[in-house]
């Protein structure tokens, strides 16, 4: 879900969000863990208020397109696939 967050709003496009972001020189980025989501934004703080408005517009409008989503399922799925293969990645998995 993190990683789609910044793929389109009801508000604004990929492509706007992404343009805005780089004329600030800012970045925004969202993550997560298996018991957090995190939402970050980097710029100069004279754009404060453009990106907390960009991080509200991703956080609480996210679109999750389908195009979008059918790719990052099918690079996780395939990274699962390359995890299983590996003894290291299915030890610490177990372990953990």
């Amino acid at each position: 879900v993190a990683s789609l967050l910044d793929k389109g709003t009801t508000t604004r496009s990929e492509t706007v969000i992404a343009s805005t972001v780089d004329a600030l020189g800012a970045s925004l980025d969202a993550s997560a863990d298996s018991d957090y989501l995190f939402v970050s934004a980097s710029g100069l703080s004279n754009y404060a208020a453009t990106l907390f408005d960009l991080m509200a517009d991703i956080t609480l409008r996210p679109t999750f397109p389908a195009s979008e989503w059918e790719l990052h399922r099918t690079r996780t799925l395939s990274g699962i696939t390359a995890d299983l293969a590996d003894p290291g990645s299915v030890a610490s998995a177990v372990l953990a």
